[in-house]
């Protein structure tokens, strides 16, 4: 088997020599691939740094489309690759890192079980992609399509989408199943929007009363973006849905907010900049009223797939643009503050058709982006992998304390992305912080404790300090000195 796997761009600000890139700014981007049809649908951060990035291939396995594990390392770089399935269809929606170290795959399979219908497959995988046990969902009256996946607390999973009756009649409903650790049955429950006969999960998470919720489509008079409120065992608690009378409105993907309600993300055509415009629509908590909806877009088409809650405030959502980029389609980013305000937007890709799925925040604050790649790579389409800039890095709020007469302590908070803290100093009224600190603390540290000068009269010091990690740096704190002494440090 042969996977062309490559680097494909590297951004940045220069200064000093060296790279400072601002937010959104593309770090690097990796294609990976056969000469058939690859597609990512799902990317976490890996306990070492790297990657895990999940999706279907037509190009490798063992039937006409597996399930795909590509595992990196933190520059992108291909440890290994892995597929699963049989001599049928087997497509993977979703995938999560999980507690032991490894990762579970959730998707539909025509591989196994009834002959013919998709069923609901999982795959339970170590840290290196050895399968530990694969389950399939079925039943002999139903189709399953299974497109989310999350585990529980007590190391199980839920898994969610939709159910297609077989029967004649016209009939899906969205379905959410929770298995235990071992993938064993546990329960299975569907759930019809209010007369909707079609109805789809796109999304599910845990909620703040271990319960769970799901989040996806319905048609009413039109698609409407539902949502489905279910209790720790399944029961139904509420479902409502969001849109307007002739409009089509869908929610692709979903979390829930710090005040216990929730983000729906995905697309309407019922107001905005085009035909369909990406949106985000923040839910109360009891799930009856919309509390805000901001749209994303230009004039043409655009979609919201996967939001995540950055660390330092707001949001950070990832689709697909027709309006924006390099031609085609494009990935779409959109960074938002709490109230879903637009902070800033980007968009990647080349002169085809690209698209974005799924995102993570990474350890130095910036966010990764999986998808598929029509523009550059092996065949007609490949899994596409974007490094991207985060926000600005904080600046450190520098304090100086007394310990004891001779000794003083430099503290400050922890800033979100910084991997080190840079300590200036000066003896003069002139202060600069070009050229080389007078002390550099790694994080996660947030002191420093320092003897020269202090309660000497003749001496006065003062500093200032920046946060940086590999491609960003702050702006300088506040200067602090002796003379901002104010109570000992206990």
């Amino acid at each position: 088997m042969r996977h062309e796997c490559g680097v494909l761009i590297v951004l940045g600000l220069v200064m000093a020599g060296v790279a400072w890139a601002a937010p959104g700014d593309t770090l690097w981007t990796k294609t990976c691939g056969g000469i058939g049809q690859d597609k990512a649908a799902s990317v976490c951060c890996a306990a070492d740094g790297g990657f895990a990035i999940a999706g279907t291939t037509t190009s490798f396995g063992a039937g006409g489309a597996d399930f795909w594990l590509v595992r990196t390392d933190a520059a992108g770089e291909t440890l290994w690759t892995r597929t699963y399935g049989g001599p049928g269809e087997d497509e993977c929606h979703d995938m999560v890192a999980t507690g032991d170290g490894g990762f579970a795959l959730a998707g539909h399979t025509t591989s196994f079980g009834t002959v013919g219908w998709f069923d609901a497959y999982l795959v339970k995988v170590d840290s290196l992609g050895q399968v530990e046990w694969d389950e399939h969902y079925h039943s002999s009256q139903l189709i399953r399509y299974t497109y989310a996946l999350i585990q529980t607390a007590d190391g199980g999973y839920v898994i969610c989408g939709c159910e297609d009756s077989v029967q004649g009649i016209i009939s899906r409903l969205v379905f959410m199943a929770k298995v235990n650790a071992a993938g064993t049955l546990v329960w299975m429950e569907s759930y019809r929007p209010g007369s909707s006969l079609l109805a789809t999960g796109l999304d599910v998470i845990r909620t703040s009363d271990n319960g769970f919720a799901a989040g996806g489509t319905a048609l009413m008079a039109s698609y409407d973006a539902c949502l489905v409120k279910a209790d720790s065992s399944g029961n139904e608690s509420w479902i409502n849905w969001f849109g307007g009378p002739s409009s089509n409105d869908q929610c692709l993907g979903l979390l829930q907010t710090p005040d216990h309600g929730y983000l729906l993300a995905g697309l309407t055509t019922l107001s905005g900049q085009g035909g369909q415009d990406a949106c985000v629509l923040k839910i109360s908590p009891s799930g009856n009223s919309v509390e805000w909806m901001r749209t994303f877009g230009g004039p043409n088409d655009d979609v919201a797939a996967d939001p995540c809650p950055a660390a330092a405030g707001g949001y950070f959502i990832v689709g697909t643009t027709g309006s924006f980029g390099a031609g085609g389609d494009d990935l779409y980013a959109v960074r938002t503050d709490d109230s879903g305000d637009t902070l800033w937007t980007a968009a990647y890709g080349g002169p085809l058709a690209d698209s974005g799925v799924s995102a993570a925040q990474t350890a130095d604050g910036g966010f990764v982006i999986a998808g598929w790649t029509e523009s550059w790579g092996a065949g007609s389409s490949d899994f596409y992998l974007v490094k991207i800039a985060g926000d600005p890095l904080a600046p450190m709020a520098l304090r100086m304390h007394l310990l004891h007469p001779t000794t003083a302590r430099l503290s400050w908070l922890p800033v979100v992305g910084a991997t080190e803290y840079e300590i200036y100093r000066s003896a003069t009224a002139f202060f600069t912080t070009v050229g080389t600190p007078w002390a550099t603390v790694p994080a996660p540290a947030t002191q420093l404790d320092v003897t020269e000068g202090v309660g000497d009269p003749a001496v006065d010091y003062s500093y200032r300090g920046r946060s940086r990690n590999a491609t960003s740096v702050s702006v300088e704190s506040e200067t602090v000195g002796e003379r901002d002494f104010v109570v000992p440090c206990p």
